[in-house]
């Protein structure tokens, strides 16, 4: 099209901005651009010459260049989200899970700074997870941003139906803005993020190692116009390291999406299942070697988001089964034994939020209702009637549990005009089946001191209900207490953040006051543990991280650091988790080239941990002794294969994370990827 110029006064803008006062937001409208002065497409004429080429002098006038190019849209920045301050206190990316010496999610989180991890059994067959001194029943699991934590026990909260390939983030959430999430981490919530794929393709993956150990992978993304699928599977088994260690695991995970923000909305449907079975060698008792569970897992969840000019609407609705048998003997039992554990749980829940965006900021307002149900043997309220265990034709439920939790919250984001300050408040009130309504509050800020140091700060009130454990398991070592209340906890956070080039750290301090704290205690001569709601613990630590990544020869270096001191009060009593802690934890991770493609990935680990176990064959009470581990992987990488090797425990380090369950020594695998499309 010709451009016909008129004789009038030049009006030039020479700052864009986001301000408030500035042209674009003070409008209060939609402007669309079709012409664009040549003094202000520079940045454009670098990348696309031939827009400079296609000049001619009827588009050119005295006064400017002009260049006609497709409309653009320009339109305010959208105001802050409420995911302020120090909500995401670590977090590791893809490239970094790529390069990882590990092959599934449990093992990854040993990456994480700040987490800590007992396994007792290898290669994601079972770990208990913690953050921060806390206990495993005190971290929030969240998949997608979808509170899927197990509330028979925490032990189970990582059965998760998530191939390591599907893992795009981890992210460790704090503060107020992880109840947009449903969740209500007493000290953290791990949130894992699969890939959101923006392509057809199709992957595969194989791998084998030492003690029979072989891992396959499938997955596949379809891209059709506004609609995604993605679907994966994976099958992983080994012979076990140590009599009764072997396990097989298959698992599959669904994803589909449908954008369309500008009509409907987004769309986020998930699902998946999984199924374990393990020899669980003295995972719960010493007395007894030949320990055995099966576990299953459906869940699945839908949500969606719209964004209506200043208002926003995020709802889903989630569900997830869960299947447990355990078997104090593997093969032939003592007549004396009465037969295995059977539990199954149902939990289902929806959550709602409204977001409405203006001049002082964003208000959001949301309702969270969660049902937790049980059936079992042995946890739980005398039904008066059996009830078939699903899968096991000969086994029958003749207890239950259930309970109904709703959580209600107000929360309110703002940001300075220069943008140096950010704060998000937030009220909550909560209600459960057995308790009284409830109130928490808290509070994230962050300051940008200048543009490459911010400060942090976090000030929360929190709680957790206790498990159906908790309150109701029964055996010949521990005793449950059904009149346990929540424990709640007063927190408070300081962190520095620091962004320079390829430099980036954070130093933090924190400290929690916890009272009505839940634990499972015992006397000193006692042999029975039994839960209890202690009076209170206080934790104070520090963390530390530096990361350098200068894209040479070393692509990667990276230290973390934390330190915890925990002090209980009623000290009198012997405690099987609360003062059981990762007292001081250091991690160094350091990704390198070494020829052309070929390249190596070294994790280094040095755990000291507080507190005590009773040995099994000395009847004395020892202290854990400080361990370091490395892992190694070397891997050849190209735009479609990866081929390549890691050693787990390099070292072959002999150590203790659960008591008297020794953990693997040195594991070697070997394994390729492959990528179509």
């Amino acid at each position: 099209m010709k451009q016909t110029h008129k004789s009038s006064k030049t009006i030039c803008f020479r700052q864009w901005t986001g301000a408030s006062y500035a042209v674009f937001n003070s409008l209060n409208k939609v402007v669309k651009i079709g012409v664009m002065g040549l003094s202000c497409s520079l940045l454009t004429l670098k990348t696309q010459p031939i827009l400079a080429q296609s000049m001619t002098s009827d588009s050119l006038s005295k006064d400017s260049a002009a260049i006609e190019i497709e409309g653009v849209v320009v339109t305010a920045p959208n105001l802050i989200p409420l995911n302020l301050g120090v909500e995401v206190v670590a977090t590791i990316q893809k490239k970094d899970i790529e390069q990882a010496g590990v092959q599934n999610l449990q093992d990854l989180l040993r990456y994480v700074q700040g987490i800590d991890l007992r396994s007792r059994g290898s290669e994601n067959v079972q770990a208990d997870l913690s953050i921060r001194g806390g206990t495993f029943d005190q971290t929030v699991i969240l998949l997608n941003g979808v509170n899927f934590s197990d509330p028979q026990t925490g032990h189970n909260s990582l059965n998760l139906p998530v191939n390591f390939s599907d893992i795009e983030r981890i992210e460790i959430l704090q503060g107020i803005s992880s109840w947009q999430y449903g969740a209500s981490p007493f000290t953290a919530a791990i949130n894992i993020v699969t890939n959101a794929q923006a392509k057809t393709q199709f992957k595969a993956g194989l791998s084998g190692g030492m003690y029979g150990y072989i891992q396959g992978e499938l997955s596949g993304n379809y891209k059709y116009k506004k609609w995604n699928f993605g679907l994966s599977a994976a099958y992983t088994k080994s012979d076990g390291y140590a009599s009764n260690t072997d396990f097989s695991i298959p698992q599959g995970f669904l994803q589909i999406s449908y954008t369309d923000p500008k009509r409907v909305g987004n769309f986020f449907l998930q699902g998946g299942y999984q199924q374990k079975d393990f020899g669980a060698n003295s995972f719960y008792s010493l007395k007894y070697r030949e320990q055995y569970e099966s576990t299953k897992v459906f869940l699945g969840s839908l949500a969606y988001s719209k964004q209506i000019q200043k208002f926003k609407i995020n709802a889903e609705l989630y569900y997830r089964q869960h299947h447990d048998r355990f078997a104090l003997f593997r093969h032939e039992a003592p007549a004396w034994y009465t037969g295995a554990n059977y539990h199954k749980t149902d939990v289902g829940g929806g959550l709602v939020t409204l977001s409405y965006q203006w001049l002082a900021g964003e208000t959001r307002l949301g309702v969270d209702l969660r049902y937790e149900h049980i059936f079992s043997n042995n946890l739980g309220i005398d039904m008066g009637k059996t009830l078939h265990v699903p899968f096991y034709p000969n086994a029958y439920f003749t207890k239950e549990a259930e309970r109904f939790h709703s959580n209600f919250f107000l929360q309110h984001a703002w940001i300075s005009k220069n943008k140096a300050w950010k704060v998000n408040a937030g009220i909550k009130a909560a209600k459960e089946t057995s308790t009284k309504l409830r109130w928490y509050a808290g509070l994230n800020a962050s300051y940008q001191v200048l543009s490459e140091l911010q400060i942090d700060a976090l000030v929360q009130h929190t709680y957790r209900l206790p498990t159906f454990t908790d309150l109701y398991y029964s055996s010949a070592t521990q005793q449950g207490n059904k009149n346990l209340k929540p424990e709640e906890a007063l927190v408070a956070e300081l962190a520095t953040v620091v962004n320079k080039n390829a430099w980036s750290g954070r130093l933090g301090v924190f400290y929690r006051y916890g009272f009505q704290i839940i634990d499972w205690v015992r006397l000193s001569g006692e042999e029975k543990w039994h839960s209890e709601n202690l009076s209170k613990v206080q934790m104070l630590g520090t963390d530390l991280n530096i990361t350098y990544r200068p894209n040479l020869f070393i692509k990667m270096v990276s230290l973390d650091y934390t330190y915890i001191n925990v002090n209980q009060a009623s000290s009198d009593y012997l405690s099987l988790y609360a003062t059981d802690y990762l007292r001081s934890q250091l991690k160094l991770t350091v990704q390198h080239k070494i020829w052309n493609s070929l390249a190596a990935s070294w994790q280094f680990n040095v755990n000291d941990r507080a507190g005590t176990y009773l040995d099994f064959v000395t009847k004395k009470e020892m202290s854990y002794k400080p361990y370091f581990l490395c892992d190694l992987k070397i891997s050849w990488r190209r735009p479609h294969y990866e081929i390549y090797a890691m050693a787990n425990n390099l070292f072959n380090v002999r150590y203790f994370d659960l008591g008297n369950i020794e953990q693997v020594g040195i594991w070697f695998k070997l394994g390729a990827k492959f990528s179509l499309f």
